[in-house]
């Protein structure tokens, strides 16, 4: 199980950006590994609004649909429990992203030990493992 973080997505969509080669590889590496893939609601808005403010509203809901009916890609709903740990986290970690510090509750609250993320806030939380 490895949870996506908005930075590969993000790369993923946009060619332009230049972490987009390397997320192509992660990604298909990853599939051809037969990983389980998953992302957060929190993600999944961070990168639709992205989309959506560089090539508007149509390109960000066309790639959010084929998101939402990837059968790769799970979409992990937040809980209150995961909001209350996530805001805990965020000051334990110094961390300057709710989502970020929500995408490492909903990890541990799942068992989720690995992110592909190039965001490296995430190695501070020394029980996940990030693949960049």
């Amino acid at each position: 199980m490895i949870l996506l973080d908005a930075g590969i997505m993000i790369a993923q969509a946009n060619k332009e950006d230049s972490y987009h080669e390397r997320a192509m590889e992660l990604l298909a590496l990853l599939n051809e590994n037969h990983e389980s893939l998953m992302i957060t609601e929190a993600v999944l808005s961070e990168v639709v609004t992205y989309i959506a403010r560089k090539r508007g509203p149509e390109e960000a809901a066309k790639f959010a649909r084929a998101i939402i009916a990837s059968v790769e890609i799970e979409i992990l709903i937040s809980s209150k429990e995961d909001a209350s740990m996530a805001l805990d986290l965020l000051q334990k970690y110094e961390l300057n992203s709710y989502s970020d510090s929500l995408s490492m509750a909903i990890m541990e609250s799942r068992n989720i030990k690995k992110i592909a993320s190039f965001d490296s806030d995430f190695d501070r939380n020394p029980n996940i493992k990030r693949i960049k």
